[in-house]
């Protein structure tokens, strides 16, 4: 397999969503990405998630 392929945890998508620059660089870059069904569980699940975070994520 080649290109850059991501495979994101729940941090990452975090830092992501908070505009961390270096990430979203790597992200723009990326030829795929990909995050687990427990990331994407442990992200949702979150008590103090905004309905702007929410819609975000998806």
């Amino acid at each position: 397999m080649n290109g850059k392929r991501y495979l994101l945890d729940t941090n990452a998508v975090i830092q992501l969503l908070a505009g961390n620059p270096s990430l979203r660089k790597m992200v723009q870059d990326a030829d795929f990405l990909a995050i687990s069904v427990i990331s994407k569980l442990e992200f949702l699940s979150y008590p103090d998630l905004t309905e702007d975070e929410k819609s975000a994520f998806h």
